[in-house]
């Protein structure tokens, strides 16, 4: 067919109207024309562009995928459980240690010369001290001693002091940090000599 003659029959034709389409129909179709009304709507239901960043300053897409990121976690919180049953097990083997065997693997003798120093310690806050080591020593039995007024109010678990040089005796109670008795001590001298 001619151009001419498809213009021409064009022109002689009735205009069918398009039907009017909707902001959300137009928006779903670029480029096609629209009333001014239909542009406001469009405007006003459209988003609104995202800025534009500059490449240089656009953030890094992240390297791994998430279900990477949760493995990591896992492991991560594997790896902290281990560790701290194993900082447990080592406290209390060290607990162990100290409390079964007898301290911080002190011999006998620093154990006492520790344990003397303690109860001299606790003393000294009650009352002066005379300047030397004394003998410690615990009652047991308070009724192996009812014969010595010394021992009188005496319960098991009292320490007795005795300091030799100075020529005294103190009778100690821990459990309500008391002193009970305090006496001169008297050292009877050996009764047997040898013979030469």
């Amino acid at each position: 067919m001619d151009p001419e003659m498809q213009k021409a029959r064009t022109a002689a034709a009735p205009r069918k109207r398009a039907p009017r389409k909707t902001a959300a129909r137009n928006a779903a179709a670029p480029g096609a024309a629209l009333t001014p009304e239909e542009e406001a709507i469009a405007a006003q239901l459209a988003p609104e562009p995202a800025p534009m960043i500059p490449a240089a300053s656009a953030p890094a897409a992240p390297s791994a995928p998430a279900a990477g990121f949760r493995i990591r976690k896992r492991t991560l919180r594997r790896a902290l459980r281990a560790a701290g049953a194993i900082v447990i097990l080592l406290a209390l083997l060290f607990a162990a240690r100290v409390f079964h065997w007898g301290g911080w693997g002190l011999t006998q003798e620093e154990a006492d010369a520790q344990q003397v120093a303690a109860v001299v310690r606790d003393v000294s806050t009650l009352m002066y001290l005379p300047d030397e080591t004394p003998q410690v020593a615990a009652v047991v039995d308070p009724s192996k001693l009812a014969g010595q007024p010394f021992f009188a109010n005496a319960e098991a678990g009292d320490e007795v002091l005795a300091f030799v040089h100075a020529g005294t005796a103190i009778l100690y109670r821990p459990s309500t940090h008391r002193i009970v008795n305090v006496a001169p001590l008297v050292i009877q001298p050996n009764a047997t000599t040898s013979s030469q």
